[in-house]
C-alpha cells in the first residue's frame, strides 16, 4: 500500500472490519492451540528487541512471499482440476 494512501486505508478498514470478532477468534484459537508457557514466550518474543524488529518486517516479507504463494496454489489447482476432467 503507497504511504500516501495507507492512512485512509486504515481508516476505512477500521469502519468496515469488527475488530472485536477477530480478536474474539484469534484468543480462542490461541489456547486451543498454544500452553500457557508457550504463549508467554511467544509475548516475551514479540515485546523483545528483535522480535519486535521481526514483525516491523514481517508486513515486507509476505508481500515478497505471496506472489510466489498465490501462482503455485493456482497452478496446483489447475493441475487438480485436470486430472479430475
Amino acid at each position: 500500500m503507497p504511504e500516501a494512501l495507507r492512512e485512509g486505508f486504515v481508516a476505512q478498514m477500521r469502519i468496515v472490519v469488527r475488530a472485536d470478532v477477530l480478536e474474539k477468534a484469534t484468543r480462542a484459537s490461541l489456547v486451543r492451540h498454544f500452553t500457557v508457557d508457550e504463549l508467554n514466550a511467544m509475548a516475551e518474543f514479540y515485546s523483545s528487541p528483535h522480535g519486535a524488529s521481526a514483525m516491523r518486517k514481517f508486513g515486507a516479507y509476505m508481500a515478497d512471499v505471496m506472489p510466489a504463494v498465490q501462482e503455485e496454489m493456482i497452478l496446483g489447482l489447475d493441475h487438480m482440476e485436470r486430472q479430475v476432467e
